[in-house]
């Protein structure tokens, strides 16, 4: 047995889709030949070689004799994006394309750690073109003011892209862009105002850096915006921010961004816990704002792909029924998926729903974003795994809007990561 050479017993798939077709579950976190075994149900052992050569591996960004990009020295300027003091980067890959970054490494520079990657928001959009400066009073906590609130993009079919990536606001055809200060519409910050919403549920709240929940929907209110003043100020300063490379795994008390099995079956509440596990003293966390998610949207459509749905067909990747899911290495292929079969996978599985080097954008699961939709629901984005009717048609930019206390396994989240 050769150095890095090993055995991996794939996961075999509990429900039988058909006696010819087998869905493998498995992890590689570093480079080298591997052997993958299936058993089907006549007792049958199948083996698969396959030789591994694209895990990335990291550099402790302290050692690469860079400037710092802040006066507080908590993030080195990397090739024109900020990465955080401590923390290590994928020298192959680009800010253009996705620049990986990493909070722990192996011996060999393989990542176990969390798993970040830049979203450049600069002057082709222009930096406050993502905000309306505004101030009024929060509806739901009207001793709580705010100055700022998101702007929403659409990309639907009716609002196409020019060949240079211009959008249309969200709300200015058949929808309805709200101020935090109204109960209608799509916005953010927002408290919501029905049973379902912080009206009534402020309790489930953590306070940021506790598990101390809050004792008033007015502490609540504080808490949102706090963080999204502080998030515009930071990627107005850095000119971008990071998104979680995966959709968010662990628990509700320690989010995880790493691959694995999709956080799920919890609510908009305890998902907006998990999204806050990871600050430190460099950066801040949170559940995924609609703006942020559309200067996401922006800059994939940017590097060439269609985030939306445009003449009736699709052509973002991700794990939805109708797609195919396999991989390839040489002559060999493992199917990971067949054509119109439902099943979730985790997260990372598959360089096929890798855009960017971000993971399961489309499909798999829904994330709940904090924009609010009326005074009752949050905003899903990117769609998911099964099937029927308009569930086909979902992709990256797609909204839906779903109760907080909605808990079901199509529905996760992911955080972003803001240098202070």
């Amino acid at each position: 047995m050769v150095k890095n050479y090993g055995e991996i017993n794939a996961v075999e798939d509990n429900s039988i889709i058909s006696n010819e077709s087998q869905y493998l579950t498995y992890n590689v976190h570093k480079n080298g030949r591997y052997i993958f075994k299936a058993t089907n149900e006549n007792g049958k052992t199948t083996e698969t070689a396959v030789e591994v050569k694209n895990i990335e591996k990291f550099e402790l960004i302290d050692n690469l004799e860079l400037t710092y990009v802040n006066n507080e020295q908590k993030a080195y300027n990397y090739k024109g994006a900020a990465v955080p003091k401590g923390y290590y980067v994928d020298t192959n890959t680009k800010v253009n394309t996705g620049l990986v970054i990493t909070d722990s490494i192996d011996s060999e520079g393989y990542s176990i750690g969390n798993e970040w990657v830049w979203v450049p928001v600069n002057s082709t959009i222009g930096n406050n073109d993502y905000y309306i400066t505004e101030a009024g009073s929060l509806a739901g906590a009207t001793t709580v003011t705010y100055s700022k609130y998101s702007k929403l993009y659409s990309f639907s079919s009716a609002k196409t892209r020019d060949p240079y990536g211009t959008f249309y606001l969200y709300g200015n055809t058949n929808e309805v862009l709200g101020k935090p200060s109204e109960i209608n519409g799509s916005r953010e910050p927002a408290i919501l105002t029905y049973t379902t919403g912080e009206i009534d549920n402020y309790n489930q709240i953590n306070q940021r850096g506790t598990k101390t929940k809050f004792t008033n929907v007015t502490g609540v209110a504080n808490q949102y915006i706090t963080d999204y003043n502080n998030m515009i100020t930071s990627v107005d300063r850095y000119k971008g921010f990071y998104i979680g490379r995966y959709e968010l795994s662990g628990n509700e008390s320690q989010g995880i961004e790493k691959s694995g099995t999709s956080l799920t079956n919890l609510s908009w509440y305890q998902l907006y816990n998990a999204c806050m596990t990871f600050d430190n003293n460099n950066m801040t966390s949170g559940m995924m704002y609609g703006s942020l998610w559309d200067a996401t949207c922006v800059w994939l459509a940017k590097s060439g792909y269609d985030v939306g749905y445009s003449n009736g067909t699709i052509s973002s990747r991700g794990n939805y029924a109708r797609e195919e899911i396999k991989v390839s290495n040489g002559n060999n292929t493992i199917i990971v998926k067949e054509k119109n079969v439902v099943k979730k996978l985790m997260t990372g599985q598959t360089s096929y729903t890798r855009l960017n080097n971000i993971y399961d954008l489309g499909g798999n699961c829904y994330d709940f974003t904090q924009e609010a939709h009326n005074d009752s629901r949050r905003i899903v984005r990117g769609g998911y795994y099964l099937n029927g009717g308009w569930k086909d048609y979902t992709y990256i930019s797609f909204r839906a809007a779903a109760t907080q206390l909605n808990i079901d396994d199509i529905f996760s989240s992911r955080p972003y990561f803001c240098i202070k």
